[in-house]
């Protein structure tokens, strides 16, 4: 059903198939999210991963932020803890660096886990490149039941695998 809401034109789904339809079939058709003119000041949606249209810019920006938000990771966790030297002040985290750490782990760990998604569903649409990377292999891993191996990797640890990949390099 299309609905006319001012100048917007909206279409209701009201079965499961149908919107299963859609996203399989249409998702970059409606993947893009509409922008309200008070996020156009100053081309922020132009220049926002949030608002950036699903594309070559959108995939860039995307890996920008991980790579960004895993350099603050190590920033953090290079740091002396309080918390480390004084156990019984873990509970009160003084400088507040699991609490940052967490909500940046929970950041990085979305984008490449959507990275993850992403491939999973390109090769289930028989999308694959010639050349194999990490991912790849991660994904085609199969695991021998030995010692507790499992016979394909979990999405979280293969989400958390490329993050350690794309760690820089420390020197000391």
């Amino acid at each position: 059903m299309w609905l006319q809401l001012g100048a917007k034109n909206t279409l209701v789904v009201s079965s499961a198939e149908v919107a299963m339809e859609l996203f399989k079939k249409h998702d970059l058709t409606i993947s893009n999210r509409a922008v309200n003119e008070s996020v156009k000041v100053n081309k922020y949606d132009q220049v926002s991963i949030g608002f950036a249209p699903y594309g070559t810019y959108w995939r860039m920006m995307r890996r920008i932020e991980i790579f960004a938000a895993t350099a603050q990771f190590l920033e953090f966790i290079s740091k002396p803890n309080v918390a480390d030297f004084f156990p019984w002040m873990r509970w009160l985290d003084p400088q507040r660096i699991k609490k940052k750490v967490k909500k940046l782990m929970g950041i990085t760990i979305g984008l490449s886990s959507a990275l993850v998604e992403e491939r999973v569903l390109d090769r289930q649409k028989g999308k694959r490149t010639e050349k194999k990377d990490f991912l790849d292999v991660m994904l085609d891993f199969k695991g021998n039941h030995m010692d507790g191996e499992p016979t394909k990797l979990p999405k979280i640890t293969i989400s958390i695998g490329i993050l350690v990949r794309k760690l820089p390099k420390i020197t000391i």
